[in-house]
């Protein structure tokens, strides 16, 4: 695209460390790495994007169905640990809100039959 070479890259250089100064030389050069990027970045997600919209179209017109779903990955023994600790978690939860209406009902039961006896 840019026909660049080594010379004029070192030109370059030289000139924008003469501009710039070495105290705001690394920031910008940093700052022109971030934005190069994020430019990268964008364009790459927007070609994805326009690829999947295509594929899409293309097989609406064909009357293809969609790729079926890949199935997913085998989990790791961190993420099955990790889910059995959420599902364990929900399950203590459950039990202790029926555990707190049965309580909860029960005192007003007592209540009620403490009123009944006045």
């Amino acid at each position: 695209m840019f026909d660049i070479g080594f010379w004029e890259l070192s030109l370059i250089l030289l000139l924008a460390l003469l501009i710039l100064g070495p105290e705001r030389l690394p920031g910008m050069v940093s700052t022109i790495g971030n934005w190069a990027g994020r430019a990268k970045f964008m364009a790459r997600s927007l070609r994805m994007q326009v690829e999947r919209e295509l594929a899409r179209e293309v097989e609406a017109k064909q009357g293809k169905p969609a790729e079926p779903q890949k199935d997913a990955p085998p989990k790791t023994p961190v993420q099955e640990a990790a889910e059995a600790a959420l599902k364990a978690e929900d399950e203590a939860l459950a039990a202790a809100r029926d555990k707190q209406r049965e309580v909860a009902a029960q005192a007003v039961n007592e209540d009620d039959e403490q009123r009944g006896q006045k």
